[in-house]
């Protein structure tokens, strides 16, 4: 099974791809969580001068995976956390 993000570094810029096209690139919490990891993964490296986000498919991001909100709607900690994890 593939990433639903995958990071590569191309020169100094260290570049997180969004990778559900199927998905149109929705943000799940697990995608949250990866770009965030990646981030501050790209963070702590003195070679990375820039961060780049881009995607795979035809849509850059759809916004947030409303399956995944529509599953949390009855849990309200989960549904914070849903919600909380994209503020940072």
């Amino acid at each position: 099974m593939t990433s639903p993000v995958t990071t590569t570094m191309e020169g100094a810029v260290g570049i997180i791809e969004l990778n559900r096209p199927e998905k149109f690139n929705c943000l799940s919490l697990e995608v949250h969580e990866l770009i965030d990891k990646a981030r501050a993964a790209f963070e702590a490296n003195p070679e990375v001068r820039a961060l780049l986000i881009r995607s795979t498919g035809k849509h850059f991001c759809t916004g947030a995976d409303l399956a995944e909100v529509k599953g949390s709607l009855k849990d309200t900690e989960a549904l914070d956390h849903f919600i909380g994890s994209g503020m940072d």
